[in-house]
């Protein structure tokens, strides 16, 4: 499993965003095939081609957000969630495994959890500031 640093995680960020926002228009466009779907399935007077071709699209898009995902995995983040897009970035802090976290929205990655807390528990990478392992470099005294 590969790790971040911070420094590291941040510079990847561009690449992570641009797949971000790819992944947010296959979503959309994906949940607008779903409603399609289901307001054909409702409307006899469609033809059954109509709902083959909407059905085809729909394979091809959930194989899109797929390939997505597995693009930012291949990067070496974790994609936790869709609604809003979440990635993490595995790290060690003083030996133990942590998770550097960015919201689709964020302009930076600015928080942290621990393997067990998830979103829920982000802290500020602020606290994470002592270790230059983590950070990247060393800092200026």
């Amino acid at each position: 499993m590969r790790t971040f640093t911070l420094v590291e995680a941040r510079a990847l960020l561009p690449q992570v965003k641009a797949v971000a926002r790819e992944l947010e228009h296959q979503v959309d466009e994906l949940r607008q095939v779903v409603a399609d779907l289901e307001r054909m399935g409702v409307n006899t007077s469609r033809s059954a081609l109509d709902k083959y071709n909407k059905q085809v699209e729909k394979e091809f898009l959930e194989s899109a957000v797929r390939q997505l995902a597995e693009h930012l995995e291949s990067l070496g983040c974790r994609l936790k969630g869709i609604e809003p897009i979440l990635v993490d970035f595995p790290a060690v802090y003083k030996g133990q495994a942590i998770l550097l976290c960015w919201r689709a929205g964020e302009e930076q990655i600015n928080f942290w959890h621990d393997r067990h807390t998830g979103f829920a528990g982000r802290r500020p990478v602020e606290e994470l500031l002592d270790d230059e392992a983590i950070i990247g470099y060393k800092p200026m005294a």
